[in-house]
């Protein structure tokens, strides 16, 4: 536990911030400084009593108290950056004889932007790289040692840090990697107590990445060697998470390829027993792992199916793949893995990630890669744009140089706000990314292209919110993506062509070409109002999809199921014998889809409706269209007692409007927040 006792102990302040402006941004538990916390109050018991901080508001009371800090540490992310900057800043002016420590990944690795980076924050008194325990640990008893005397540690030179001295940048020597097995668990110590009914919660069991892909943090050398926590730890963290977290909350593991190793089975064996035990986690957010597919459907398959199987494909262009080191799974394989996991769970959630605009990407590459993940049955397509990671290898300016990157800045969605200070000018910020916009083979018009078709795919692909209707297309051998591409044409000369031309203006408004352009425009006035209401800075995907949702499901189930009837009706009579009633059937399963979907988030909304055939149970595919057969039946369509509750929560936690709304449909698969059917005997 922390030591909160002794009077005379030093106080350490570590903040993980999260904007909370609009909503909260980040809302997970705050694990890496819970990590750091728990290893540093072990290493040195009886000197430092140290602190957590998530919100801002938090961390203001504390400043009121009056009682200086000896460290005050600072994560840095890219949906934080700058939070922390302001507020280390202040808490410089305030405590000058505080040590401002900053850690994270979204920082550079070129030794002159690290300089300018020092000479622009400098009271930023140093920066650990790599990873932050042991070195957090070092400069706390450093401090300790020289009595706060920043300089005398400065010339100490930690491991695993940079920093400014006497104009020049110093860099401490690299630690060899931690052994998890030291790092006790920040749940069990209690670190976490205050947050949970707030944040979600998550756990690592395995830190590192064996693969080398250029865009990604984990891809560096540094994090070649996996290292593992305790499995008896984890356990018992995971227990200790079950007994206090809200059942409706869902469960997050770090680990960049969970399923892929004989360890993950353990741990999905003690989450079965939760289950059993507790009746969660229902829902758990994984990344797959890259390959050893039969494993990893026994990981799932041991989890009951409440993984989300995560085929984070990147591009499946062999020339992209090739540019950014990344290794994917066959997609025969993928297939196979999704299909025995709907075998499990046939509400499992199912995704696969795609990044537009990676080298040598194109609009060709970038379509064929949709089309390869939709043939392979995958419900959500996490459609991104590129981003360039500071300190990833395709970050670093010769490869900018080499493909002929053009890159803009935007604000990242839900980070910016306005926040009071004790005492002080308010801080008004916001997070920038840096996104690639065209490069040699991407023009930025071939870009704009294919977001609006990426658009497509998240309003009417993703979340399997047709997947009966594409069912009946494949039973008649219609391409899914070739519909897509069909809808998409008829959407854009219907009243839903104002979707698609705000979605365009808005990709071309949201990008600047500076972040201090960005920071100048927020503060102008109304500005960051216009940010709160959902005006500017949404994650423009899904704002639209919800708009299109919310304004348009109509028109876009009777779209979706005239096209449907057209491409059918095409066929010749030998496929109209595979199902005489086709026509009949569509009918009725248009009714039954628009009671699923329409206003989707009313719990009060109750349906009950008499059918022809046996649609309830096609819908719940426990049988292929192949079965379905004449029968009548009763059908009541309405929401389960545990969806109104994970539906309450959420409006509780980030309100009911389109903001609200658009962070539950990012968070959760769709099919969790549908209606369900019950036939009525």
């Amino acid at each position: 536990m922390l030591n909160n006792e002794n009077k005379t102990a030093k106080q350490v302040w570590l903040c993980d911030l999260a904007h909370t402006y609009q909503t909260i941004s980040m809302n997970k538990m705050p694990l890496g400084i819970g990590l750091i916390a728990a290893y540093c109050q072990k290493q040195i018991p009886d000197s430092i009593n140290i602190q957590l901080f998530k919100f801002l508001d938090e961390l203001t009371l504390e400043v009121e108290k009056g009682q200086a800090p000896l460290i005050v540490g600072f994560t840095n992310y890219v949906w934080n950056t700058n939070l922390s900057l302001e507020a280390a800043k202040r808490l410089k002016a305030k405590y000058p004889e505080a040590l401002i420590v900053f850690g994270g990944p979204n920082f550079t690795a070129d030794d002159d932007e690290r300089l300018n980076f020092f000479k622009k924050y400098p009271w930023v008194d140093f920066y650990v790289t790599l990873e932050g325990e042991k070195a957090f640990c070092n400069i706390i008893k450093l401090m300790l040692k020289f009595s706060g005397d920043i300089k005398k540690v400065k010339d100490a030179a930690p491991a695993n840090t940079v920093f400014l001295q006497n104009h020049e940048l110093i860099k401490g020597e690299v630690l060899e990697r931690i052994d998890l097995a030291e790092v006790p668990s920040p749940y069990l110590e209690g670190l976490f107590d205050k947050y949970f009914g707030k944040l979600m919660p998550m756990v690592q069991s395995v830190r590192g990445c064996p693969f080398r892909c250029a865009y990604c943090y984990d891809g560096l050398d540094y994090w070649c060697k996996l290292k593992r926590r305790d499995p008896a730890l984890l356990k018992q963290e995971m227990e200790y998470i079950a007994e206090r977290c809200l059942k409706t909350d869902h469960f997050y593991i770090t680990d960049a390829n969970f399923g892929m190793y004989e360890e993950d089975l353990e741990i999905c064996r003690a989450i079965a027993e939760l289950q059993d035990k507790y009746g969660w986690p229902w829902y758990i957010s994984i990344n797959t792992g890259k390959y050893n597919k039969d494993r990893i459907f026994e990981a799932i398959k041991i989890a009951r199916g409440t993984m989300a199987v995560s085929a984070a494909l990147q591009s499946t262009d062999p020339v992209v793949l090739d540019n950014v080191k990344r290794i994917n799974q066959p997609l025969k394989d993928i297939v196979e893995l999704v299909n025995d996991t709907k075998k499990i769970n046939s509400s499992a959630g199912t995704s696969s990630h795609l990044i537009l605009g990676l080298p040598g990407d194109t609009v060709r590459a970038h379509l064929k890669s949709i089309k390869d993940v939709i043939d392979s049955e995958i419900d959500v397509i996490v459609l991104f744009q590129f981003m360039l990671l500071p300190g990833t290898q395709l970050a670093a300016k010769a490869e900018r140089e080499k493909y002929q990157m053009t890159t803009k800045y935007r604000v990242l969605s839900y980070c910016f706000g306005r926040y009071a200070w004790p005492s002080g000018e308010d801080i008004v910020t916001s997070e920038v990314e840096m996104i690639c916009v065209s490069t040699d083979t991407l023009s930025f018009a071939d870009y704009l292209d294919c977001r609006r078709f990426d658009l497509t795919v998240a309003i009417f692909y993703n979340d399997a919110l047709l997947a009966d209707l594409y069912r009946t297309l494949k039973f008649f051998n219609i391409s899914v993506f070739d519909f897509l591409l069909d809808i998409q044409v008829l959407a854009l000369k219907s009243d839903m062509k104002i979707i698609y031309d705000e979605f365009k203006r808005e990709t071309e408004a949201e990008l600047f070409a500076s972040p201090e352009q960005i920071l100048e425009f927020i503060k102008q006035p109304g500005v960051l109002e216009k940010y709160k209401a959902g005006a500017y800075g949404a994650n423009l995907i899904f704002k639209y999809k919800t708009l299109a949702y919310t304004e348009f499901m109509d028109y876009m189930i009777k779209a979706a199921y005239e096209r449907t009837t057209e491409l059918i009706g095409r066929k010749d009579k030998t496929a109209m014998d595979k199902f005489p009633d086709i026509f009949e059937f569509l009918k009725e399963l248009q009714k039954f889809h628009s009671s699923l979907l329409t206003d989707f988030l009313n719990t009060g909304k109750i349906f009950e409706f008499d059918f022809n055939f046996n649609i309830a149970e096609f819908h719940a595919k426990t049988l292929p269209l192949s079965q379905v057969k004449s029968a009548k039946q009763t059908v009541k369509i309405e929401h389960s007692a545990e969806q109104k509750d994970i539906i309450a929560k959420s409006i509780s936690r980030h309100g009911a409007g389109l903001v609200g709304t658009s962070k539950l449909i990012s968070q959760l698969p769709l099919t969790m927040l549908l209606r369900k059917a019950s036939v009525k005997l």
